[in-house]
This record gives structure tokens, sequence and C-alpha cells, in this order.
């Protein structure tokens, strides 16, 4: 009886660790990194034009928003063509130069906005420029395409 106690006990103090263990690794995975305004701008980009997941581009804009307005409109633009034309537009970073000061911090790079259609493939860049701010990590305050 006590050896069966015994061996349940192990069991059971395994399991509990395996499922601690688990719950870390997830919650890491699934974290935003916020750590660098390069960093968190491609995952902004990434959320908000190609991935379209609203509720995760919130996750990095320092207010909580959909994001900066310029970058809804991109996104309606690119959303209009693909039902206008039947195409389907990915969106690239590239480029990307960060210069941090304080608290703030300004991100410049090109979107390269990439359509294919019928074996035919059609790119445009943009030049962008993203102002970021220090919350609990760096977040997206505004955009601006600026060429």
């Amino acid at each position: 009886m006590i050896v069966l106690l015994l061996v349940f006990g192990i069991v059971s103090a395994v399991c509990l660790g395996v499922l601690g263990f688990g719950y870390l690794a997830y919650d890491r995975a699934t974290q935003p990194d916020r750590t660098t305004p390069g960093v968190v701008v491609r995952q902004f980009v990434e959320a908000s034009l190609n991935e379209r997941n609203v509720g995760r581009a919130k996750l990095f804009t320092c207010d909580g928003s959909d994001g900066p307005a310029e970058i809804r409109q991109l996104l309606a633009d690119i959303e209009g063509k693909e039902k206008n034309f039947e195409v389907h537009v990915s969106v690239a970073s590239e480029e990307i130069d960060a210069h941090v000061g304080g608290n703030k911090a300004t991100v410049t790079e090109k979107l390269k906005l990439s359509v294919s259609s019928g074996g035919a493939f059609q790119e445009q860049i943009q030049q962008w420029k993203f102002d970021l701010a220090q919350h609990s990590g760096w977040r997206v305050c505004d955009a601006h395409r600026i060429g």
C-alpha cells in the first residue's frame, strides 16, 4: 500500500512538472517580441497587412487601436485591389533602419507589395516611417508613407 502511494505521488509530481513546463513554453512562444523597434514594426506589418489579424496587430500599437490611419488605408487599398482583380497581395518589410532616442524611436523601412496572377509578377516598393514609444516594450504609435 505504501509503495502504491509512493508511486502515485511520484507520477503526480512528474505530471504537474510536465504541465507547468508546457504552460511556460506555450506562454513564451505566443508572447509578442517587443524588444527592439525594428522587430516590432516587422511583426506589426505582418499582423496588419499579411495576416490581417486586428487582435494581434493591437498588441504592437501604443493605444491598443487597429493601428495608424495610413496603415489602415493601405490595408483597405490592398483589399480593394484583391477583390477587384482577384489577386493576392503580400507585403514584406525590407531595409529596416531604426533610430532610438530614450523612450522614442523612429523606424524607416521599405514595404514591398507583391502580386502574382496568372504567371505574371508585379511589385511596388513604398518607403514608410514608423514612430514608436516604449510602453512595456516598443509599440507603434504612428506611421506615414514617405515615398
